[in-house]
């Protein structure tokens, strides 16, 4: 029921939306971010400190490119797990214009 409340009142039920950002915080990814992240050096954002650099350009500049190899991993397994759902994308899409592979071919 909350669902349909918060999903007609900010239109989410017609949408990708809801069939995507629920999805976003995976305990997988997370944790493959979280060994990613653990295994970059110090050594880089320090010496970027000392260059002058501010947390926000460090994090841009050198910790974004060098993660993207995470971002493309997570993005293919999310979307080869996500493919087949067939029950989550039925219930909160109504209109055909939204509805995925699986449940257009039902």
């Amino acid at each position: 029921m909350l669902l349909l409340l918060v999903g007609n009142r900010f239109g989410w039920l017609e949408s990708y939306h809801v069939q995507i950002i629920p999805f976003i915080a995976d305990a997988f990814s997370i944790f493959l971010f979280y060994q990613f992240f653990i295994g970059l050096p110090k050594d880089l954002a320090e010496a970027a400190l000392v260059d002058g650099a501010s947390h926000f350009r460090i994090y841009w500049n050198i910790i974004l490119p060098l993660s993207k190899p995470v971002f493309a991993t997570v993005a293919i397994l999310q979307f080869l797990i996500r493919w087949g759902d067939f029950l989550w994308p039925l219930m909160v899409t109504r209109a055909e214009d939204f509805h995925p592979l699986p449940v257009a071919i039902q």
